[in-house]
């Protein structure tokens, strides 16, 4: 078997990938000296500096001890309070996605005031069918700024190289579902999931977004009934 000196190797490989994406600042060499254990390197301003074969070893090293400690930033952060923190968007959703069940407006609305810890709902609720909320790991009333996203914040949450549904695991790089204790958020349904914008061509009728394929579409806000996936603006 061949056998390639450590010099060869650097003079091979002028620059380490030490990561996905990220290069070690190991500057070219340029030539061997006599002393096999120097070579001349090119730094950062383009002059030629004399280093030790052992040195640029050290830092090939202490590079990659440096990139050892680096910490995956994952796509959704769990509160461990039944919410659940984007990290591209700093939103903060309800880790049950399916816990209010599905309503037309004038019923999510109510649904959402009970979330809330709300007790005008009541007065409302008198008109419909009593509504109970059992959201897993939250306690209703924790926070009482919830409300329905935006069609653009519902649809920051998805990701579109995904299918059935469009939405991550915990990290990111995977679909949710593929194994639970990945997965940040819970029972996510293959259906669509109400936003809070109207239609600009109807006002009776409101967007909504399906998380099977992403497809966003609009619905009559009285006769429809949608998921609903609330959301809070910020962490505390």
């Amino acid at each position: 078997m061949r056998q390639i000196s450590i010099i060869s190797v650097l003079v091979l490989l002028p620059t380490i990938i030490l990561a996905e994406g990220v290069v070690s600042k190991i500057y070219p060499i340029v030539q061997t000296l006599d002393n096999a254990n120097k070579v001349q390197l090119l730094d950062e301003t383009g002059e030629l500096t004399t280093s030790s074969v052992e040195t640029n070893l050290t830092q090939i090293s202490d590079k990659k001890e440096e990139y050892k400690s680096i910490k995956i930033v994952e796509r959704y952060a769990d509160n461990n309070d039944g919410t659940i923190t984007d990290n591209n968007t700093s939103l903060v959703w309800l880790k049950d996605t399916s816990c209010l069940g599905k309503q037309n407006w004038e019923n999510l609305a109510i649904q959402i005031c009970h979330l809330n810890g709300n007790k005008k709902c009541q007065k409302q609720e008198a008109k419909f069918e009593k509504m109970k909320l059992n959201c897993q790991d939250y306690t209703i009333g924790n926070f009482t700024d919830w409300r329905l996203p935006s069609l653009q914040e519902l649809i920051s949450l998805l990701d579109y190289s995904f299918y059935n549904p469009v939405l991550s695991n915990t990290i990111g790089n995977e679909k949710w579902g593929i194994v639970a204790e990945n997965d940040s958020f819970l029972s996510v349904e293959l259906d669509s999931y109400w936003s809070a914008t109207t239609s600009a061509t109807s006002r009776t009728y409101a967007w909504h977004v399906h998380f099977t394929d992403g497809n966003i579409g609009v619905s009559d806000k009285k006769y429809a009934k949608i998921y609903v996936l609330p959301v809070r603006s910020h962490r505390y």
